[in-house]
């Protein structure tokens, strides 16, 4: 489920608890689209130095949208969906 709160878009996938929702921070938000990033920056013991960030754009004339991150040390996939008018 996506919500809009201020200038914040929360994600609640449905492989997630519903106390995990992810927050992106809204970069962009207008008659087109949506488009909004979640940073991050910090040491894991196990993983070691992990930074980059989680980016979604949702395309409001058609409901798609897309999840993609960039990142050190690694990027993962992109993941496509479909989503209800926000």
């Amino acid at each position: 489920m996506l919500q809009l709160h201020g200038d914040e878009l929360l994600w609640e996938p449905k492989e997630l608890l519903e106390s995990s929702a992810l927050r992106f921070k809204i970069l962009e938000n207008n008659e087109v689209g949506i488009v909004a990033a979640a940073p991050h920056a910090y040491a894991d013991r196990s993983l070691g130095r992990i930074i980059g960030f989680e980016a979604i754009v949702i395309d409001k004339a058609s409901g798609r949208m897309r999840l993609g991150n960039m990142g050190m040390p690694q990027d993962a996939p992109s993941r496509d969906g479909e989503c209800h008018k926000l």
